[in-house]
């Protein structure tokens, strides 16, 4: 049982690194209407 509850945790915090990096490590490109009004490109 205790083996099925690090897995748990290992899983958890895989996901939980996985989101903090695409969140703040790689952003993700906005494709707006540049040039076309308040578009936040700048």
């Amino acid at each position: 049982m205790i083996i099925a509850q690090y897995i748990v945790v290992g899983i958890i915090a895989v996901v939980a690194i996985g989101w903090l990096l695409k969140t703040y490590v790689l952003p993700s490109k906005k494709g707006g209407n540049c040039g076309d009004g308040d578009c936040g490109c700048h």
